[in-house]
């Protein structure tokens, strides 16, 4: 059962990598952290039992089309040799 006043007992909570970036449209943002680390801690004070899930997939993305920009980078430098 949900603590009193609350709709549900459990929350899937997913954010999103850029979610958690901020106005800066890089990296991660320490103030949006913050902020919502402490609306987590508030509904958790509340009986809520929360699970939280942060996406990554553009720092996996970046990180594959870097690889793949080196991969080429190579080819071309040997084909080109």
């Amino acid at each position: 059962l949900p603590p009193p006043g609350c709709h549900y007992g459990r929350v899937l909570l997913k954010l999103s990598g850029e979610a958690l970036q901020g106005s800066k449209g890089y990296g991660i943002d320490p103030a949006v952290i913050d902020t919502i680390a402490a609306e987590i801690a508030d509904v958790s004070r509340l009986g809520v039992q929360l699970a939280v899930v942060i996406g990554g997939r553009r720092a996996t993305r970046r990180s594959r089309a870097l690889s793949a920009m080196s991969a080429s980078g190579d080819t071309l430098t040997v084909a080109g040799a």
